[in-house]
């Protein structure tokens, strides 16, 4: 696996935000840092719940702001609470990873060709400009041609929507970990894994390391300007 930053792969596009595959782990030396980072500073006791300051006030707030491409954070507290389990996540957590494996499955051909995609709210006010003017003009010529009493609609199916139902499905042994859940069934689903022997509740911890591991190297590396940062300006909709 290629080191997160290496000088000898410095793409235009950053590919190693999150792992380029579920079975990748991050380089140990890259954890230990990361550990080593994340727990200095950290508050003993912190009330139950999310977005409660983890840190105290000198170590809270961070030096530079980190780009994470759909979102600079300053907030030591938010990589905190994404490593930590069972810490629910926040949904600015769940909105840069699926970002991330969005820019993920165009950067490798062999994601790309599977033709899936993620959404996330970044993604949905980008196209949601580009329709909302579409749709109200598409509505008004539909009216004026008198379209639908030539054509009328269409009576609602009656036919029930195909589910396939799956045996033995992982189960969360706590509520602080449905999304983490959540991403890693995305990521079985693009990769075509098998979910139930990968998301499983004993994974959680190991994927939430790895996660915020890759995305606080993938920051660290653009302040440092490692490597140069495209992915949240030129990202190709």
């Amino acid at each position: 696996m290629t080191e997160v930053g290496s000088p000898s792969h410095a793409p235009s596009k950053l590919i190693y935000a999150i792992p380029p595959s579920l079975a990748d782990e991050s380089p140990k030396e890259k954890l230990e840092e990361f550990w080593e980072w994340i727990n200095k500073g950290v508050l003993k006791r912190t009330p139950l719940g999310k977005r409660h300051p983890r840190y105290n006030a000198k170590y809270e707030t961070l030096d530079k702001p980190h780009d994470l491409g759909f979102m600079v954070e300053d907030k030591k507290s938010w990589f905190y609470e994404l490593a930590t389990s069972p810490v629910w996540l926040w949904d600015e957590h769940i909105d840069v990873d699926f970002y991330y494996l969005r820019n993920k499955i165009k950067q490798f051909p062999e994601l790309e060709q599977r033709n899936v995609t993620t959404v996330d709210t970044f993604f949905s006010a980008k196209v949601r400009e580009g329709v909302e003017c579409m749709s109200k003009f598409i509505s008004l010529l539909a009216d004026r041609l008198s379209f639908f009493e030539f054509k009328p609609r269409e009576p609602p199916g009656i036919y029930p929507i195909p589910v396939t139902i799956m045996k033995y499905i992982p189960q969360l042994v706590n509520g602080g970990d449905c999304e983490m859940f959540t991403i890693k069934y995305a990521e079985c689903l693009i990769e075509e894994r098998d979910v139930r022997y990968w998301v499983i509740h004993g994974r959680m911890q190991i994927f939430r390391d790895w996660l915020t591991c890759y995305l606080w190297c993938h920051a660290k590396c653009k302040i440092e300007q490692t490597y140069k940062s495209d992915d949240d300006e030129d990202m190709d909709f």
